[in-house]
Parts: structure tokens; C-alpha cells; sequence
């Protein structure tokens, strides 16, 4: 008697693989906006997430007091891998030694359910320092930037195009804010 109910628990566990759903797995487009030049010279230094944020999921707001998440669509790795890699191609980092070194922390970063339809949103904060500067000292730029875009059809692949679009307009966002600092 055990064993049928052993094989018959067996089944259903292999029924139920069977029918998992394909997931789909999303990044955001790494092609430069060619808006940003190497003189910008922004070097990002510690990039953190919101704890809504901190999973692969790709977050939807349904109200003002409500989160949802995709079901099968996710991110390929963590936002702060995606932001970080996203804004290194728009400032054209690499060898190029920056004159700020800019510390932020995303907060918002998904899709939106407003009356005027799907938007993508992105809210970070970000603080601007010199190289020689302290990560103690107070920064002598702190600013929350809010990003939204419509996000077409209000699928996963439309938002994340959208998002993509978002982190180019913070890009070109950040090297407007440095270029009013005093220079080093």
C-alpha cells in the first residue's frame, strides 16, 4: 500500500515539472546613447538596491501602495550588475581615470500602472565626490533623480526597453549635475 502511494506522490511531482512555465530572462540594451563623452569623467563607486529591487524579478507598481512582479520574466542578473554596466557604456569608463566618483542607491526601477498606461520608472539617489575625497565626507552633490517613460505595450519587454531608455536619460542627467561642480 506504501508503495503506490509513494509512486503516486512520485507522479504528480513529475506532472507538475512538466508543466513549469518557461521563463525569460531580460537585460538592458548595453549600446551607448553616444550622448555622454569620456570628459564627463564620472566613475561609479558603490551602487546599492532597494530591498523590492534586490531580487531578479522585475517589479510592477499595480497602485501607489501595491507591488507585483512578473511571473516568467526576471532580470539575467542583479540591477546593481545591469545599472552599474549600463551607465559605464554611456560615461565611456574604462581606463579613463574620472574626475567624480559618483555612490547611489537605486530605489524605484520597474513598471508603473498609471491612468495615462504603463510607465517605466526609475528613482535613484546619488551622491557626487572628488577622487581624493572621502567616503565619509559630506558630498558635494546629493540628488534624487525620477525618471518615467511610457512603457508601450505594458509587457516585460516593452518596460525593460523603456527602463533602458530611463538609465540614458539619468546619464545624461549625471554629467549635466558634474558639470556645474567646482572643478578639482
Amino acid at each position: 500500500m506504501r508503495l503506490k502511494n509513494w509512486t503516486f506522490i512520485l507522479m504528480l511531482g513529475l506532472a507538475g515539472c512538466a508543466s513549469a512555465p518557461k521563463m525569460n530572462y531580460y537585460t538592458l540594451d548595453m549600446r551607448p546613447a553616444a550622448t555622454q563623452g569620456p570628459e564627463e569623467g564620472i566613475v561609479l563607486d558603490r551602487l546599492r538596491v532597494a530591498d523590492a529591487l534586490s531580487g531578479r524579478n522585475i517589479l510592477i507598481h499595480t497602485s501607489p501602495t501595491k507591488v507585483e512582479y512578473y511571473a516568467v520574466d526576471q532580470w539575467a542578473a542583479g540591477l546593481d550588475d545591469l545599472l552599474r554596466e549600463k551607465l559605464e557604456a554611456e560615461f565611456h569608463t574604462g581606463s579613463t581615470p574620472g574626475k567624480w566618483v559618483a555612490s547611489g542607491d537605486l530605489l524605484d526601477f520597474g513598471q508603473e500602472d498609471s491612468a495615462q498606461g504603463p510607465q517605466a520608472c526609475l528613482r535613484a539617489v546619488f551622491e557626487y565626490r572628488t577622487r581624493e575625497m572621502g567616503h565619509y565626507e559630506e558630498p558635494l552633490l546629493r540628488k534624487t533623480y525620477e525618471i518615467r517613460t511610457p512603457a508601450g505595450a505594458g509587457n516585460a519587454a516593452s518596460v525593460v526597453e523603456s527602463l533602458s531608455r530611463c538609465v540614458e536619460e539619468l546619464a545624461k542627467a549625471m554629467a549635466a549635475d558634474t558639470r556645474t561642480l567646482p572643478k578639482p
